[in-house]
């Protein structure tokens, strides 16, 4: 490489905090909305279809848009437009992912559940939600460098002065082919990266599941 670790890292980090806080919002409101599908099995089609919508978005055209929303951010912060950019990335995959977890559940299981007095929100949380989380352990490891590439492309229009986006802009503009094929090599470690790492706490997580999760 042809710079020093630390100006890597310095922009690497205020990437990976873009990419960390949209794959946390992104993916909590996916597994929300599937958990409120199997409540509300009415809203499937509905939130089936907003899943979609979030993943036909351009999101180089919406960047804009968000960032006239949320503003420019602190000089070294992490850009809001960027994290937005990196939750809708991961969105559509979680939410399908995860409602086909939560109906793979076994019949009978829900079955005792009902007979022993429950409700639908006890055959969630006491079946199916154990059920889905290999699924819901697969979705994040595709959703971890999603949410690294959706935050490098939110930098491009969110007002960043640091991270991996616009340090390629650079690069690109000043001619330096070296410096922009380390950043880009550094974008693919950071999303591999997150992908092992969603990967070994899978198999953790779920040591049932075997090779599945």
């Amino acid at each position: 490489m042809t710079d020093g670790f630390s100006f890597y890292w310095r922009n690497a980090s205020v990437t990976l905090a873009e990419a960390g806080i949209g794959f946390a919002v992104g993916n909590a409101l996916a597994v929300a909305t599937a958990g409120l599908v199997l409540l509300a099995p009415w809203l499937e089609r509905l939130a089936t279809q907003l899943a979609v919508i979030t993943y036909c978005l351009p999101l180089i055209a919406i960047g804009p848009v968000i960032f006239a929303v949320a503003g420019p951010p602190i000089s070294g912060e992490p850009s809001m437009t960027a994290a937005v950019l990196a939750g809708l990335s991961v969105y559509f995959v979680t939410v399908v992912t995860t409602i086909q977890g939560l109906k793979a559940a076994d019949p009978s299981g829900l079955d005792v559940i009902a007979v022993a007095g429950g409700n639908r929100f006890h055959q969630l949380v006491k079946v199916q939600l154990i059920t889905a989380v290999p699924y819901i352990f697969t979705a994040l490891k595709i959703a971890a460098p999603a949410s690294v590439l959706g935050a490098i492309l939110g930098e491009f229009v969110g007002g960043v002065d640091s991270g991996l986006g616009p340090a390629m802009v650079s690069a690109q503009e000043t001619l330096n082919v070296d410096r922009l094929w380390a950043l880009a090599l550094v974008a693919v470690l950071v999303a591999g990266a997150a992908y092992a790492v969603i990967a070994l706490a899978g198999r953790l997580a779920t040591p049932w599941a075997g090779k599945e999760s």
